[in-house]
């Protein structure tokens, strides 16, 4: 409720501030990141409709701003979470094809920061970011009886936990996200 109602109150600010200075792009991206944690709020208040509403206008933000701003890695990695985000609920309001599309949409542009030689996020919690997002699309693949999908990003986001594991050794995070993709796999009947 208090980071909802910060949020809020944050947005409001940032919205006036944006008028003011229309062509600071870190003004947009702060208050696109208040927009994400709004349509959490929202979402977990059991309004999915509102915070796809809020979703999408956040995403389109980020798109326009990024076309001036091809190397602001920081608006690319919180573009690629709200697109996440948004097929989390796109999911849970039955919505698979959509799901599918936003949350292979997020997974590209995470590859593509990884891929770009970025320093800042730091790799390792792009990585992450990768290995939980492809764990989500896995199961709902999984969940929707497309298991060909599901093997596909399941066997990535294992991949994904042992690079980190590689990277960063031997963490409780690490080892307990590397089991849940191999469970999931053999669930699956893959080794």
């Amino acid at each position: 409720f208090d980071a909802d109602k910060l949020a809020r109150k944050g947005a409001t600010i940032l919205t006036g501030l944006a008028q003011k200075m229309p062509d600071d792009f870190r003004v947009v991206v702060d208050l696109v990141s208040q927009k994400g944690i709004i349509a959490t709020a929202l979402r977990d208040e059991g309004h999915p409709e509102e915070a796809t509403t809020v979703l999408a206008s956040g995403i389109q933000m980020l798109e326009e701003g990024i076309v001036h701003e091809p190397k602001n890695w920081n608006a690319k990695y919180l573009l690629a979470s709200l697109r996440w985000q948004m097929a989390g609920i796109l999911g849970q309001r039955g919505q698979s094809e959509e799901e599918f599309l936003m949350g292979g949409q997020a997974h590209d542009d995470l590859e593509a920061l990884l891929s770009s030689g970025m320093r800042n996020p730091n790799p390792s919690a792009v990585r992450k970011s990768l290995a939980y997002l492809c764990g989500d699309l896995g199961h709902s693949a999984s969940l929707r009886d497309k298991r060909e999908t599901a093997i596909k990003y399941l066997q990535e986001s294992k991949r994904y936990w042992q690079e980190l594991a590689r990277d960063e050794g031997d963490q409780i995070e690490i080892r307990e996200g590397y089991h849940w993709a191999v469970n999931r796999l053999a669930e699956l009947g893959v080794k």
